[in-house]
């Protein structure tokens, strides 16, 4: 029932759209007691994932650190996890015009322990009380 998160998100919209583009580096939802799958996502101007893809590392063990990343560049989004590239998206794998969103103004990191949540809507689970999600480092390079 946990969903901890590290997301980035564009300080505006671009023109003509409702909400800013919002690259979201890892989700990690528990849909057990521990998070089994990483879900990498963008969501654009139309408010809904637009890229939506997921990986877990061989010999995954959600209860060490690992290095979660994003090499990002004008023309692919690439998600890594303790260096290795586990997805990438482009222009032409999000809908049209919608690149725009993840290339305009500011964005902003976020860290977040979501309790609840998507993960728990099909009602398989109950979520703790409450939780800790450490942070041992962040970096950022441009």
């Amino acid at each position: 029932g946990l969903c901890p998160a590290f997301w980035m998100l564009a300080d505006n919209p671009v023109p003509g759209a409702s909400t800013p583009g919002e690259i979201d580096v890892l989700e990690a939802p528990s849909f057990g007691s521990l998070p089994t799958t990483d879900y990498f996502d963008l969501h654009g101007p139309t408010g809904a994932g637009e890229f939506m893809t997921s990986g877990t590392p061989v010999g995954w063990d959600p209860t060490q650190f690992h290095t979660y990343g994003v090499i990002w560049t004008p023309t692919s989004i690439t998600w890594t996890i303790d260096g290795v590239g586990y997805s990438t998206a482009t222009q032409g794998s999000v809908p049209a015009a919608s690149w725009a969103s993840y290339e305009t103004g500011a964005f902003r990191l976020i860290f977040d322990l979501s309790v609840g949540g998507w993960p728990c809507m099909a009602g398989t689970c109950t979520p703790p009380s409450s939780a800790t999600m450490y942070v041992q480092w962040v970096k950022a390079f441009n």
